[in-house]
């Protein structure tokens, strides 16, 4: 036995050295120790797949192969390949064969001498068809028992069968891409259930039929891009628990059945790109929870909602770029904890929320390129603490302010540390980039801002200490900042196609250029800028440095200003101040309020005027100062421009004050800046002291010619008054004068006014009892219609229940009693809310009919009071004037006749007022008896008239008086009738008496306390209808649930 196995093994190194030979002389077929670098599936820029070498699917420990070699051959004829290498050596670990053409179809196939031993066959690119397969694996007498791959793409295969593989069970990667295959069968997986690796991708598959790889339990890795499949039934992928790749990518899915990779529990790869899907539903990857990868690129999805991709914790990497996205919702992104990086690109996004980017704490990469958006919203990059690389090409942009706070002057340089390469080129709108920017991102290292519209670079750009490639080529700039020499460790810059003034704002080139030439680094100034190509606006490349050699530029410096001195108020001052410099300075002066105004040397430059700083102190005018320099919409008037404050800023730059004043005084700075330096000068203005002198002055003078003015007027009306007195001559006025039908036409006048004032009230205190009485006797009759309508029903419902209890005497006990509880119950119910409706409407009666009441008493009350305060003014008027002789006015002061007609006319309606109000009538009485009795009796009569209801009538007008109160004190001892109060008659509740035969031994008899008993009260004309709203709101209907009413009595009742 060891003899023949020694034997086998020297005919096998026999034949190895003899294929060695014969492998030295050709050089089309090479053998090999290993497989080499072979990858198993399409590189990953390209289709996607795993980066595993065939070596990884046999890798054995034990392997009894590792002495066999791989042959390889490569643009070689199918014979020469047989009759050469694969007949005369007796077995190979693997044969890999590529260009390899099939010369007879119908008869061309691997000749293998021993396939047994065979792990890896690889024939591409060799036009091999169905027949080979045929030949070479579906043979009676081949197993290929140790094969484990199986490469046959790049050929011309249109159709298989299940016996070309049925022999191959360990089988774990099977590619046969860029073939023609239309359809496959489906049972043609089933013999491969070891099958780890499936590559189906550049074929002209239509269709997965249901339950075709169901046998493919343990494949990890399935490619079906780049095919022509339209749709996927919805358990395509039942059985398929181990897949951790699907590419699907490139092929005619417009839509896909909602969650139809929940059987893809371990699927860590998804590509659904260059498909026609529209959109997501929410929760549509739920189940997949180790999905680490997903693209969707290249689709035509409109919109991102809320919960579309929910539940993706573990997601690194999303790409939607391609679409035509319009919106994406704020919380679009809330469970992406993970998410790393994200493309956007090409979409139509026109703006995005401020927090959609929020929970997104791990994203590295973000591109947002191609879009439509005009601005970014201030703090949408406030959580990214790990972000390294933002893509802003090619966009509707306008400008770029702070990215980590919603404050442009908010700087946080710990948010973006790590952002290292920032791309903003293509924007053919943007023209600003705020200095913030710059200020938040430390680590900056390639700052590509080229083929933009930007007209200058903040000088913040200095402060990217770490910069090291910078790009802002083609843009509008017309100076380059002199902060860029700051940038140490800058190797890369490209300055090209601006539009440079190669003025003194870059005459800084220079001395940097000397600095650079101390240190020996006088070839990377010129590498770095490219100063040959340089040149200025419509100027020739290369000039810009002569260029700037010939400008003289300085700081400006001080020729002459105004002294300070002393100015009239009302007058007018002008304040000089002259600098020279190169550039010609801006002129720009500080007056005593901190408001600073500028005057620009150029022509299109405008005077403006604006505050200072928040704080108001002076010492922070210089910043505000270069702010506006550098800022040009300050310059065409965007500022704060006032009009008519007195002070105008002249062509030279001087400043003149008009018609001063004593706010006007204080210092005034003159400051001019430029390019090079500034240079500042106080000019001090004050109030000339003589001014406040004068003005005493005319006050004393006003002062005196008021007080003789004053004093002439009182002796000529003390002199008047005399002369009236000596000569009696009011006297002789009032002897002459008709004083006599005066005062009667006024009396009766007046007495008319009463009379009339009288009868509306008494019209008007009719008209509320009737409405209230006919509204009291509606409200009582429908609560009595109601409560008889809830007895009869309630009466109805148990006689229909006892009459069905009477049938099953064996229970009958037990329910009557229930039944009698419930009867009891209901009909207690009814008639307490009947109660309570009653009880309610005769509150509110009585309420109404005291306000009512009241109010002819307040009225009676206010003719009262008038009529006392002018018989008490006229008395004080007549003891106060004792040399006039008015005996006979006072004598006069009532008319007899009149009186007595008033007075009749009282006594007439005493009758009527005691019906209604007893206090109303003694009020009207004592309003009576003023004109009958004297003015001492009068007075007495009137301070013991019913002080304390006055005083409570006076205190609310909601008061109502007791039954005390209504009654007359003396002494007006008048009999008046009995108010009149309404009974509701004695009635039963429900007829008891037409209780049910069977509950009469069990309903007591009708009891005699159901009275009704209730106040008319009136109401005014507001609270009436409010509350007849409210009555009819309740509905009082049956409520068969609780037994009561559907109004419920909490509405009825506040």
């Amino acid at each position: 036995m060891t003899r023949s196995r020694s034997q086998r093994v020297v005919l096998i190194l026999a034949q190895l050295l003899f294929a060695c030979v014969h492998v030295s002389d050709q050089s089309e077929c090479a053998l090999t120790a290993g497989y080499g670098s072979l990858s198993g599936t399409p590189p990953s820029d390209g289709e996607g797949g795993s980066a595993a070498e065939y070596a990884s699917y046999g890798d054995d420990s034990e392997d009894v192969n590792s002495f066999l070699k791989v042959l390889s051959c490569f643009d070689t004829g199918l014979r020469t390949v047989n009759e050469e290498y694969l007949r005369p050596v007796n077995s190979y670990k693997g044969v890999l064969l590529e260009r390899v053409p099939v010369e007879a179809p119908e008869v061309d196939h691997l000749a293998f001498k021993n396939e047994n031993y065979l792990e890896a066959i690889r024939w591409r690119e060799s036009n091999v068809t169905g027949r080979q397969l045929e030949l070479t694996f579906a043979r009676e007498d081949k197993k290929f028992t140790n094969l484990v791959m199986l490469d046959l793409s790049a050929n011309n295969l249109r159709a298989l069968r299940r016996d070309y593989f049925s022999k191959l069970d360990r089988l774990k990667l099977l590619k046969l891409s860029e073939n023609q295959l239309s359809n496959l069968p489906s049972d043609i997986f089933y013999d491969l259930t070891n099958l780890e690796e499936l590559q189906l991708q550049y074929n002209k598959l239509n269709e997965i039929v249901l339950g075709q790889l169901r046998p493919l339990s343990r494949l990890r890795i399935l490619n079906l891009s780049n095919n022509s499949i339209h749709d996927l039934p919805r358990n395509i992928f039942n059985g398929l628990s181990n897949l951790t790749e699907l590419y699907l990518s490139n092929n005619r899915l417009y839509v896909v059945p909602f969650q139809i990779f929940k059987e893809l529990r371990a699927i860590e790869v998804l590509d659904l790109s260059n498909n026609m899907l529209v959109s997501f539903l929410d929760n549509f990857f739920l189940t997949n929870k180790q999905l680490r990868v997903l693209r969707l690129n290249n689709n035509i999805i409109e919109k991102i909602s809320k919960n579309a991709l929910y539940g993706l914790k573990k997601l690194q990497q999303l790409d939607l770029s391609y679409n035509k996205l319009v919106f994406i919702d704020r919380n679009a992104f809330d469970t992406l904890d993970d998410l790393r990086h994200l493309n956007i690109n090409n979409n139509q996004i026109y703006i995005l929320p401020s927090t959609v980017f929020s929970s997104l704490k791990s994203l590295q990469t973000i591109n947002l390129s191609n879009n439509v958006m005009r601005t970014l919203p201030n703090s949408i990059f406030s959580n990214q603490f790990k972000l390294e690389r933002l893509y802003l090409d090619a966009t509707n942009l306008e400008s770029l302010s702070n990215w980590v706070s919603r404050n442009n002057n908010t700087v946080n340089k710990d948010i973006l540390k790590n952002l290292h390469h920032l791309s903003i080129r293509n924007n053919t709108r943007l023209k600003e980039i705020e200095p913030c920017v710059f200020r938040n991102v430390p680590s900056l290292d390639t700052l590509l801002l080229s083929n933009n519209r930007l007209t200058s670079l903040p000088k913040e750009i200095g402060e990217l200490t770490k910069l090291r490639h910078l790009d802002v080529a083609n843009n509008d700039i017309m100076y380059i900042p002199e902060q860029i020499r700051n940038l140490h460790q800058l190797q890369q810059a490209n300055f090209q196609n601006n539009d440079y003034g190669c003025d003194c704002h870059m005459y800084w080139i220079l001395s940097w250029i000397d600095e650079l030439q101390a240190e020996n680094n006088t070839q990377k100034i010129y590498d770095l800028l490219r100063l040959p190509e340089l040149k200025c606006r419509n100027g020739y490349p290369g000039d810009i440095v002569r260029v700037l050699q010939h400008i003289n530029c300085f700081k400006p410096e001080l020729l002459q200003s105004s002294d300070s001195k002393m100015h009239l108020l009302k007058s007018d001052a002008v304040l000089e101040c002259v600098f020279t410099g190169n550039p010609p300075p801006d002129i720009i002066w500080i007056t005593p309020k901190n408001e600073i105004l500028r005057h620009s040397q150029e022509q299109d430059q405008k005077s403006l005027l604006f505050d200072t700083s928040s704080d108001g102190t002076p010492h922070k005018y210089q910043q505000a100062v270069e702010f506006q320099m550098l800022t040009t919409d300050n310059v065409t008037g965007d500022g704060l421009l006032r009009e008519n404050i007195g002070i105008t800023l002249l062509e030279n730059g001087f400043l003149k004050i008009h018609n001063i004043s004593r706010r006007d005084s204080g210092l005034y700075t003159c400051y001019a800046i430029n390019i090079m330096g500034n240079a500042t000068a106080g000019i001090r203005l004050y109030i000339d002291p003589i001014v406040f002198y004068r003005v005493k002055i005319g006050s004393i003078i006003t002062g005196a010619i008021s007080a003789v003015t004053f004093l002439a007027l009182t002796l000529l009306f003390q002199g008047i008054r005399r002369i009236f007195i000596r000569f009696r001559i009011i006297d002789l006025i009032c002897q002459n004068c008709c004083s006599y039908c005066y005062r009667s036409d006024k009396s009766s006048s007046k007495a008319r006014q009463i009379y009339a004032m009288l009868d509306n009230i008494e019209h008007y205190k009719s008209q509320q009892l009737e409405r209230l009485r006919e509204n009291y006797t509606q409200q009582v009759h429908r609560i009595k219609e109601n409560c008889q309508l809830q007895v009869e029903w309630i009466q109805g419902s148990y006689s229909t229940q006892s009459k069905h209890l009477r049938e099953i005497r064996d229970i009958g006990t037990h329910h009557l009693t229930t039944l009698r509880d419930q009867y009891y119950d209901q009909v207690r119910r009814v008639r307490d809310y009947s109660t309570g409706q009653l009880n309610w409407v005769r509150e509110n009666y009585v309420f109404q009919r005291n306000k009512i009441r009241k109010f002819s008493a307040h009225q009676a009350l206010r003719l009262r009071e008038g009529y006392k305060y002018q018989q008490q003014t006229l008395n004080k008027v007549l003891e106060n004037l004792p040399s006039f002789y008015f005996e006979n006015c006072r004598g006069r002061n009532e008319d007899d006749e009149d009186f007595e007609g008033f007075e009749v006319y009282l006594k007439s309606r005493i009758e009527k007022l005691s019906q209604m109000d007893a206090a109303a009538a003694s009020a009207v009485i004592a309003a009576a008896a003023i004109k009958y009795k004297s003015s001492d009796y009068n007075l007495k009569y009137l301070e013991s008239y019913s002080a304390k209801s006055v005083d409570e009538s006076k205190a609310s007008v909601y008061f109502t008086p007791n039954d005390g109160q209504l009654s007359p004190e003396p002494p007006l001892q008048l009999q008046l009738s009995p108010i009149h109060i309404n009974y509701i008659e004695q009635e039963e509740l429900g007829g008891i008496g037409d209780t049910p035969k069977s509950f009469k031994s069990i309903v007591p008899p009708p009891t005699d306390a159901m009275i009704v008993r209730s106040i008319l009260k009136p109401p005014a004309k507001l609270a009436y209808d409010r509350n007849v709203a409210r009555v009819r709101k309740g509905g009082f209907q049956p409520n068969r649930l609780s037994g009561g009413y559907g109004g419920g009595g909490d509405e009825l009742g506040e």
